[in-house]
């Protein structure tokens, strides 16, 4: 899980360090607070784009630093080892960005690229925002997301394997056939000419013939060298054709044995592997859309329906013969359409939110990141997000970057942001709360900035209700 993230000269921040824990975190703050200030240092080390505008005015410098905790027997620590970077007490990620050149990224003690960055970080964490909703809309996502709620890991490697055993027995086939239709063109050439010289019957006494008509034949005087140098090299010389011709035979008849059957049978068993693993997508798909259109319902979505649709791929992969898209119906009657053709931020990231409770207990995704996965929902509908946070938080760490009391009141920790205006410069503050802090800012958010005691009331047992649930 992330357990600390350090932030300096970036966008509207100073400086700022914030400790992580497990379970639910909650994120709040007044609208324009600069909440996703937190959601863009992330996205950083995710391997995002860093440009000179995200350079806080004054520095010339941006920093973004965290330290990852990973489970000792998962793959990416694994892979980190693999590769040479340190792990001591957690996996160290820096990027900095530069005003006045290219930046630099650091994993595990070492320089990296953006793309490494991407490549092990990207997957342990997990952002779904109404601005970043690509690992829910791309059709290579989706696969994996039905992949990873089917729990299909060893069927796709299996496939994998498979795929890689029939590219490259076809590569080796392909090989030899060009090789050895070569060989046949080229002795059929060579016997070509032979017969040609054979059918021309030089006997002795025809030298003399032929100087009677040098005069008459230019040319061919050359024509007798050729004939000789041909004789030279197809039968007196050292290594003439014809004994090359005979190493040629020599190699073909041993490869004549071959079973020219091996290609198609490697890509029938190739084809088996690909069979089972799209009879297990089908079955986990029509499990996927069940429960992912039964929390939608819960969400607020009465009729909402998210059909997970596989069909035939244009051809063989490496992840098998299956394509798979995520269609949306959120109303009675429509026909369900591509989700990120029709589905608006908010509706993505309940979507978002519905699927990630779906995989809670298979994806390798060590930190979940919503921002304002509540927008425009509110009341019971609200509630009942707070407590699908908190329940996939058991199985995840969670932040929630969130507006509504009703959410916040589920977190096991609260991070407050806040904006300043100090000599005609802005400043953004983040700063954790302890837990007698928190019924104050619940109370702001049910109220604004100057609570009620009402409010205030209300704040309280809006946390007492959502620890005992």
């Amino acid at each position: 899980m992330l357990t600390l993230l350090k932030i300096s000269g970036f966008a509207l921040i100073d400086e700022a360090e914030i400790a992580f824990g497990p379970g639910l975190t909650a994120v709040t703050g007044e609208t324009g607070a600069g909440k996703s200030i937190l959601v863009e240092a992330l996205g950083l080390l995710r391997g995002g784009r860093a440009g000179a505008d995200l350079i806080r005015g004054g520095r010339d410098e941006a920093r973004v630093e965290a330290i990852v905790e990973l489970p000792e027997a998962s793959a990416a620590r694994a892979r980190l080892l693999a590769d040479g970077r340190a792990y001591e007490d957690g996996l160290v990620v820096r990027r900095t960005i530069a005003r006045g050149g290219r930046g630099r990224a650091h994993l595990g003690g070492s320089l990296a690229t953006a793309a490494d960055l991407g490549a092990l970080v990207g997957p342990l964490i997990d952002i779904a925002s109404q601005h970043d909703q690509q690992s829910l809309t791309d059709p290579e996502s989706q696969l994996a997301i039905l992949d990873a709620f089917a729990e299909n890991a060893s069927l796709r490697d299996e496939m994998a394997a498979a795929y890689a055993a029939q590219t490259a027995a076809a590569a080796t086939l392909a090989a030899f056939s060009a090789d050895a239709r070569a060989r046949a063109e080229r002795e059929d050439l060579l016997r070509f000419q032979l017969g040609e010289l054979e059918a021309a019957r030089p006997v002795p006494g025809e030298e003399q013939a032929l100087a009677a008509e040098r005069e008459r034949l230019r040319g061919a005087e050359k024509f007798y060298g050729a004939t000789a140098g041909g004789e030279e090299t197809l039968y007196a010389g050292d290594g003439a054709v014809s004994e090359r011709i005979a190493a040629v035979l020599r190699d073909l008849e041993p490869l004549a044995a071959l079973d020219p059957a091996l290609a198609p049978q490697v890509e029938r068993l190739s084809e088996a592997a690909a069979a089972a693993l799209t009879a297990s997508r089908k079955q986990s798909a029509v499990s996927l859309e069940k429960k992912v259109s039964a929390t939608l319902r819960e969400l607020g979505f009465a009729t909402a329906r998210l059909p997970v649709v596989l069909f035939e791929a244009r051809e063989l992969g490496a992840a098998g013969a299956d394509r798979v898209r995520f269609l949306f119906a959120p109303n009675p009657g429509e026909e369900p359409k591509p989700l990120a053709r029709i589905a608006s931020g908010g509706e993505l990231s309940r979507v978002m939110l519905a699927v990630k409770q779906a995989l809670a207990r298979t994806d390798q995704v060590l930190t979940y990141v919503f921002d304002e996965v509540d927008a425009g929902v509110g009341g019971g509908a609200a509630e009942v997000i707070g407590r699908k946070l908190k329940r996939i938080a058991a199985d995840r760490q969670v932040i929630v970057i969130t507006h509504l009391a009703q959410v916040a009141a589920f977190a096991d920790a609260h991070v407050r942001v806040t904006k300043s205006v100090a000599r005609g410069k802005t400043r953004v503050a983040i700063e954790a709360l302890a837990e007698a802090d928190r019924a104050g800012e619940i109370a702001r958010m049910l109220a604004g900035a100057a609570p009620s005691p009402q409010a205030a009331a209300h704040a309280d047992e809006m946390l007492r209700a959502a620890r005992q649930d």
